[in-house]
């Protein structure tokens, strides 16, 4: 294959071949592998993976949090008034916020103190830093808006544990389902 060759017909050789050359126009410039792709791909999609983990995990936490029906008003509460202001319907579930707009319901002050204080717990303070950090990572990666770091990719196993044990913590708490 070559080093223009698309993924595809990379794969394509690899099902036939158990290596193959990687060529260009100065030569050999690799043994590429099964693993090799593998690695590459897990490479790309861990940020992806990670990401999605973090954000449905805490959906989770924010919707066994509270009843379906005081979720319009809290959310209406926290971001209501950005939403009204450009002209666009308040969501109205969780499905329909951004990560920066979990944030906010997260740590709007008459939130926090009615009900996300003791699921969280540390500070709001805290809480919105870490949710704020997280969502300017997720914006790297997935709307391609600035470089995606090396410390970003590390930073990211981190919140996804903190959210997940959040989770568990949470519906142990609540006597909901794990």
């Amino acid at each position: 294959v070559t080093v223009k060759d698309p993924l595809d017909r990379v794969l394509e050789a690899l099902e036939k071949h158990d290596a193959v050359v990687v060529m260009s126009p100065r030569g050999v410039q690799a043994i590429a592998t099964p693993v090799d792709v593998l690695r590459y791909l897990f490479k790309v999609a861990r940020p992806y993976v990670l990401l999605q983990e973090i954000e449905l995990g805490l959906r989770d936490v924010i919707s066994s949090s509270v009843t379906p029906d005081t979720l319009p008003s809290l959310i209406d509460s926290a971001v209501g008034g950005f939403y009204r202001s450009k002209s666009k319907d308040v969501p109205r579930s969780l499905d329909e916020l951004t990560f920066e707009d979990y944030r906010s319901l997260v740590v709007k002050q008459t939130n926090w103190d009615s009900v996300f204080a003791p699921v969280f717990g540390s500070t709001r303070t805290f809480i919105s830093t870490r949710l704020e950090t997280i969502g300017k990572i997720r914006n790297k990666v997935f709307h391609f808006r600035d470089e995606v770091t090396v410390n970003d990719y590390l930073a990211l196993p981190v919140p996804r544990d903190w959210v997940l044990n959040l989770r568990t913590v949470h519906k142990s708490e609540t006597g909901e389902p794990r």
